[in-house]
């Protein structure tokens, strides 16, 4: 039986343990239970026990017997101060802190009569025993709650801070969030309570432990939405992406600019970010707000140590302090040096590369740029030399991802090495599933982890899957996919169902369905609703390639791969730009850039023996007719250059004759001569006299263009014979002959 299985058939079980529900006693409501099942409070707990003795257990009936019983007066509530319950005993605590108090060693040394309830009597009051009762009372004041199932204890909280745990809690349940165990939301109130806060944010998250930590951090994050305007974000140097109603994917929307010390440069910061805020092409990631963030910061911290001032007034401010921080941070990209500011995660310096240092070049230009439209250049008293001897970056220098080669291709679809890759996904997320849909479909990894439960289906008995091209604009787009596909992505559709039932009891509603991801994250996603991030992906991916040791290899070659292949099978530009999403031939010539080697198959048809080879005509890299392998390029060099005379030259036909040219020993298409009737360099003679010398090398070309490789002549001119005597010529691109004479 899976766990989906057992989920639905199993039975609901009683609350046990100390979190269950306070119940009164049957006999005396103001008093409470002390075992839940039976309903009865300490005192009739005992004279029942007495009962069934007496009596014998068979013959006692519960109900008869509390029936004729008395019941008591109670006890008040418990007198610790955040306790709701009510007190179960003359000292006036309630069960769970009776437990507790005798646990944290009696202080003040409270005690009552060890048999107070034999000696309990209408109007008698049960004497109570203090050592230090103004310890007992300390002692109330500052212990916790109980721990309750389902309830978060907020008495004993300053009315703003309580008011503010509620909200935090409410705006939690509006997105998809983590789970909250109520354990650690009462941990984290009832540290705001030893310390008499008033309000969340003078909370000091250093002192807190991780879970209370992350809890009070992200009600914090929804408070500043509260707490804060526009214009009060801009003077408190931070900016909240939601009060321009934009939230990015996975990210809380507060954006720190407070790594900015010079107040007018942060005021720039924030006007331009506020600007692609509101802007209709608004992006859709947070990365290029990071990256205006950290060129700002950047040129920040260089203009603390190197401006006059810090940098902090912008009218002192020239064009040299610019050049220096320009030629600081191009000596940091040549020595491989730290940034000025910039930290990893890890705390580590950044080193600045190449994209870092033209990523700070191309935002500070853009931010001074910006200044200069806007007019806050001649408000700050900005030099304007200052704003333009900032320059671009130039042209980005972007390397074109190649396919894969034969062997690595066979290697990431070998079936040893796919499960091999398993074993980097023990909670069967889909791996290997997603890596093999990339490499059949050559979507991009984003368009894969981003697939919808419900992807596939068959359209006139076609396998067929529906995916979204956000980078391009293209949504619902369907493609055809093979059979094997179509079966592995439907046995992922079965355990993604199974999971959302193992965890909820029940399958998703058809609202539920439609939203939910065929590879979903076990992170802040109760609904199934988000799907697996490209970084997870690539933790499980690269230390899978650099166990198989094949170099650096990235998933996105798999759809230069198919591209290409796409193209060596004879599909056209515009069919590999429809099947890959692209918007233009010019983008989809992007992932065919080795179709330059189709050329050179062509011409390893082409390549034969010069006239002064050994077998002239021999077709040097092509395969014999016995079915042996084509001969290799260094061989067919070796054979082609044993002859002194094999980079010889074909004599020029007459004017109006077709032209044949031989492929010399360097495997290029030899050049033509002029076809005047006439040697080039020899002076005027018969045009059908055969030539007794070699064509010189210094020679002019035809007034007609050479043949194409692709239409090149197969046979070549013979070594020696009749000029005049016509031959029939066959053209490698096309089954047609031609007559070439020398007259």
């Amino acid at each position: 039986m899976g766990r989906a299985e057992f989920v639905r058939t199993a039975e609901p079980l009683e609350a046990v343990g100390y979190r269950r529900p306070e119940v009164s006693c049957r006999i005396c409501p103001d008093r409470p239970a002390e075992a839940s099942f039976l309903r009865l409070c300490h005192r009739h707990r005992s004279r029942w026990d007495r009962y069934r003795k007496a009596h014998g257990r068979s013959a006692a009936d519960l109900d008869t017997w509390a029936a004729e019983e008395t019941p008591g007066d109670g006890f008040g509530h418990c007198q610790v101060v955040v306790c709701p319950g009510r007190a179960d005993s003359p000292l006036g605590l309630c069960r769970r802190h009776r437990d507790r108090y005798r646990l944290a060693g009696r202080p003040g040394g409270a005690s009552v009569p060890a048999r107070w309830a034999n000696q309990e009597r209408p109007g008698r009051a049960i004497p109570v025993w203090f050592e230090d009762e103004a310890a007992f009372r300390r002692w109330c004041a500052t212990v916790g709650p109980p721990l309750v199932l389902g309830q978060v204890n907020l008495l004993g909280l300053r009315p703003l801070l309580a008011a503010e745990v509620k909200w935090g809690l409410f705006a939690h349940t509006q997105r998809q969030h983590s789970r909250w165990d109520l354990d650690c939301v009462q941990n984290m109130v009832n540290f705001c309570r030893q310390r008499d806060l008033g309000s969340l944010t003078e909370l000091e998250l250093d002192e807190c432990v991780k879970f209370t930590r992350m809890i009070a951090r992200e009600m914090r994050n929804e408070l500043r939405l509260v707490y804060y305007t526009p214009a009060e974000t801009r003077e408190a140097g931070f900016i909240e992406t939601e009060h321009f109603g934009v939230r990015f994917p996975q990210r809380l929307g507060h954006l720190d600019l407070t790594g900015v010390s010079q107040r007018w440069l942060r005021d720039l910061l924030w006007d331009h970010l506020a600007g692609l805020l509101r802007s209709p092409k608004c992006p859709r990631s947070q990365g290029p707000f990071d990256q205006l963030r950290r060129a700002c910061i950047e040129l920040s911290a260089f203009l603390e140590v190197d401006a006059p001032g810090g940098g902090h007034d912008p009218t002192l401010l020239r064009e040299e302090h610019m050049h220096r921080f320009m030629a600081d941070q191009q000596h940091r990209e040549r020595h491989g040096l730290p940034s000025l500011a910039m930290k990893r995660p890890d705390g580590a310096p950044t080193i600045v590369s190449y994209v870092a240092r033209r990523m700070v070049f191309n935002n500070t230009r853009r931010v001074l740029r910006g200044a200069v439209e806007s007019g806050a250049e001649q408000r700050l008293g900005l030099d304007r030399a200052f704003i333009t001897a900032m320059p671009t970056a130039g042209a980005h220098r972007k390397r074109v991802r190649s396919p894969f080669t034969d062997e690595v291709a066979r290697a990431l679809a070998d079936q040893v090495n796919l499960r091999q890759l398993e074993t980097s996904d023990p909670l069967d997320q889909g791996l290997r599933d997603i890596w093999e849909a990339i490499i059949l479909t050559g979507r991009r990894c984003g368009e894969i982890l981003n697939l919808r439960l419900d992807c596939i289906g068959r359209y006139g008995g076609l396998a067929m899957l529906w995916h979204d091209q956000t980078k391009v604009g293209n949504y619902d787009a369907a493609i055809r996919i093979p059979e094997h596909l179509y079966q592995l992505l439907a046995e992922r559709q079965r355990k993604t169902l199974a999971r959302f039932e193992g965890l909820h009891g029940r399958q998703p509603t058809p609202a539920q369905r439609a939203r939910m991801a065929l590879f979903p994250s076990r992170v802040c996603n109760p609904n199934g609703q988000m799907a697996l991030s490209y970084s997870w992906f690539h933790r499980g991916f690269k230390p899978w390639i650099d166990q198989l040791d094949l170099g650096r290899v990235v998933p996105h070659q798999a759809r230069h791969t198919l591209a290409t292949n796409l193209l060596r099978h004879g599909a056209s530009l515009a069919h590999i730009r429809r099947y890959l999403g692209q918007v233009s031939d010019r983008m989809a010539e992007h992932y065919v850039h080795v179709a330059h080697s189709d050329l050179e198959d062509v011409l390893n048809h082409v390549w034969v023996a010069g006239p002064g080879a050994p077998n002239p005509g021999e077709l040097l890299s092509s395969p014999t007719m016995d079915g042996t392998r084509p001969m290799t390029r260094e061989r067919a060099l070796a054979r082609a250059g044993s002859a002194p005379s094999s980079r010889s030259s074909t004599a020029a036909p007459a004017r109006g004759t077709s032209t044949a040219t031989t492929a010399t020993s360097s495997c290029s298409p030899a050049p033509t001569y002029s076809t005047g009737g006439a040697n080039a360099s020899s002076g005027p003679r018969s045009p059908n006299a055969p030539p007794t010398t070699p064509p010189p090398t210094t020679c002019t070309r035809s007034s007609s263009r050479p043949p194409a490789p692709s239409t090149a002549w197969r046979k070549p001119w013979p070594a020696s014979g009749c000029w005049k005597r016509p031959w029939r010529w066959t053209c490698a691109a096309r089954r047609t002959t031609s007559t070439a004479c020398g007259a």
